[in-house]
């Protein structure tokens, strides 16, 4: 896929989800997998379903989106 030229829908995005957007799909252009690390209350959830629906409105529906479900106080080590 060329992620550069992908039509980005910003509207309810900080302008830090913004640029991190903008890394991922970056990153996305030279290898196959990209991870993203950001605080707690940051807004990764909304920053994660704004790129899902720029994917979408880009380039249909073709494939799996899957999240983790250890719940948070398992998550500690």
């Amino acid at each position: 896929m060329d992620f550069a030229k992908i039509v980005q829908d910003n509207i309810n995005l900080r302008p830090h989800q913004i640029e991190a957007k903008a890394k991922i799909f970056d990153a996305w252009s030279k290898y196959d997998s990209v991870m993203l690390q950001m605080p707690t209350g940051t807004g990764k959830t909304y920053l994660f379903t704004s790129l899902i629906n720029d994917l979408l409105c880009n380039y249909g529906p073709r494939g799996i989106v899957r999240g983790g479900r250890m719940p948070l106080p398992n998550q500690r080590t």
